[in-house]
């Protein structure tokens, strides 16, 4: 569960630095997203919408979903591949009728 919030972490941070433009000396890198995917680049309409805010949020809240579901598929996998080497399902044995621990 801790990888995969550490990488919907990055993940998150790569793509919010890539929607989002900074107007201060040194930030000219952020937005580099922009332009590939079709939002009119650095200087377009989408520059300033600070869409990469959106993304991350969204990203970084989606992870535990993602790790849920990656846990069920992985238990799934497991059972199958037991299913498919023939193990059967036994049923646990019934109680002992005495008791068999001598606690006061």
């Amino acid at each position: 569960m801790a990888a995969v919030a550490a990488m919907a972490a990055l993940v998150g941070t790569f793509l919010g630095w890539g929607l989002v433009t900074n107007a201060t000396e040194g930030f000219g890198w952020l937005g580099y997203l922009l332009d590939p995917i079709g939002l009119g680049g650095r200087e377009g309409g989408w520059a300033y919408a600070n869409l990469g805010v959106l993304v991350a949020i969204v990203v970084v809240a989606a992870a535990p979903a993602l790790a849920a579901t990656l846990s069920v598929i992985g238990i799934h996998w497991e059972a199958l591949k037991l299913w498919l080497k023939g193990i059967r399902i036994r049923r646990a044995p019934a109680p002992p009728e005495a008791k068999v621990t001598l606690g006061r």
